[in-house]
């Protein structure tokens, strides 16, 4: 999904917002400045090895709440 996301092709669809995708230890936040280009960052506030799902997600919402609004979604667990 990251490569998705890193494409410029997606920069229109980032005006405005910040989408963040974490998964395998590390999380990438993906913005864009013009529209156009699509900027990928590291966000190393969000590396783990933590193993357990529950314990990523409640670091990735403490994180966005810190951040302002934010909206969660995750494809590999459901509850």
């Amino acid at each position: 999904m990251c490569n998705s996301w890193e494409s410029d092709e997606y920069a229109n669809k980032l005006e405005g917002r910040k989408v963040i995708l974490g998964g395998e230890g590390e999380a990438f936040q993906f913005t864009t400045r013009d529209g156009e280009t699509t900027e990928k960052t590291l966000l190393e506030d969000l590396q783990s090895t933590q193993e357990e799902t529950d314990t990523r997600v409640i670091m990735y919402a403490l994180y966005g709440k810190e951040q302002g609004p934010f909206h969660k979604r995750s494809y590999d667990n459901f509850y």
